[in-house]
């Protein structure tokens, strides 16, 4: 008889994801990394077509966001991550790019800063609102100790229960379910940041 525990179920679906993996990516033959192509005719195709600041400083373009976003939620954040962008002969310049991988360096590693700062606000936020739900949530279970039949006393106490209900919530929505879009794109552009960068030159894409 197999026993079945928590870690050997997630051994198992584990080892079945990364099979299924295999069919779709390639894999470093030196470091094991998962290779994520990206097909392009030129280095600027990289960055958004409506900034005109450098490559240094451009923001990168919302359809390749997505894309290795889309690509990084299938790999496992266990494994390490290759960015391989496979741009035509036509374009190769060594000046380009470099500034294309310093410029998408420079872009992760913004918003990574920018969003460690969001999360550390939203945990301040959650923290304030959790403090003032419990004070709120204590005064109205103090003061209905001494309630009395006077209908306005029961009101005020009614708001105060409410008060502290609402806080409550926003205490738990902010810390679990609006931090967690933010949690994931930081997951996501860390392993971005931390991806080795390649390009390969073709004389057409397949």
């Amino acid at each position: 008889m197999i026993l079945y525990t928590k870690e050997s179920y997630y051994s198992y679906t584990m080892n079945r994801k990364l099979d299924y993996l295999e069919k779709i990516y390639e894999r470093d033959q030196t470091s094991n990394a998962y290779i994520i192509p990206v097909a392009l005719d030129r280095y600027s195709d990289m960055f958004s077509e409506w900034d005109p600041a450098p490559f240094k400083k451009r923001d990168l373009d919302y359809d390749l966001r997505q894309y290795l976003v889309n690509c990084s939620s299938d790999i496992p954040f266990e494994c390490d991550t290759i960015l391989s962008f496979n741009v035509l002969e036509s374009a190769r310049n060594a000046e380009n790019e470099e500034r294309a991988i310093i410029g998408l360096k420079t872009y992760y590693s913004f918003y990574l800063r920018s969003l460690e700062y969001e999360l550390a606000v939203t945990r301040k936020r959650s923290l304030l609102f959790g403090i003032i739900s419990s004070l709120l949530l204590f005064t109205a279970v103090s003061l209905s100790v001494f309630a009395s039949e006077n209908n306005f006393y029961l009101v005020i106490i009614e708001g105060i229960y409410i008060g502290g209900w609402v806080f409550l919530w926003e205490a738990i929505s902010t810390s679990f379910f609006r931090s967690r879009k933010a949690k994931s794109e930081y997951l996501h552009y860390k392993r971005f940041s931390n991806s080795p960068i390649r390009f390969k030159y073709v004389t057409a894409h397949s």
